[in-house]
């Protein structure tokens, strides 16, 4: 599976509501593709963007379902747990020839998350 942080806007105050991505408030969500079908498997949130940063979403939920040996695909934001959870563009294990497989993933999951934001009801 891969696995990506998608934030919202939202209309309130405060340290904890502060997404590093719009610089602005927001709530973030954890989800989850398969590979192979592309479906949503997972689900995290909504949560502080200010208190949840992928990482700190990884380590509370999702690294709890892998089996021994098993990791997902990530960005860079979970790159503290790679190689043993995940794998991540810049980490120092990845081989040459899964670049364009990883590329190709994170692609797609960067258009899930897309549709995800367009289904929802919170403003982008």
């Amino acid at each position: 599976m891969s696995v990506d942080g998608t934030n919202f806007q939202v209309e309130e105050s405060g340290k904890q509501w502060f997404s590093h991505k719009f610089k602005k408030p927001g709530v973030h969500y954890e989800v989850a593709v398969a590979i192979k079908s592309g479906h949503i498997v997972s689900i995290k949130g909504p949560l502080l963007c200010g208190e949840w940063p992928d990482i700190t979403t990884f380590l509370t939920a999702l690294v709890h379902y892998l089996d021994d040996g098993e990791r997902a695909e990530a960005d860079d934001g979970c790159i503290g747990e790679a190689p043993a959870h995940v794998k991540t563009p810049n980490m120092f294990t990845r081989k040459e020839e899964g670049l364009a497989m990883q590329q190709r993933v994170r692609n797609r999951h960067e258009t899930v998350d897309k549709r995800f934001k367009q289904w929802g009801c919170l403003k982008q």
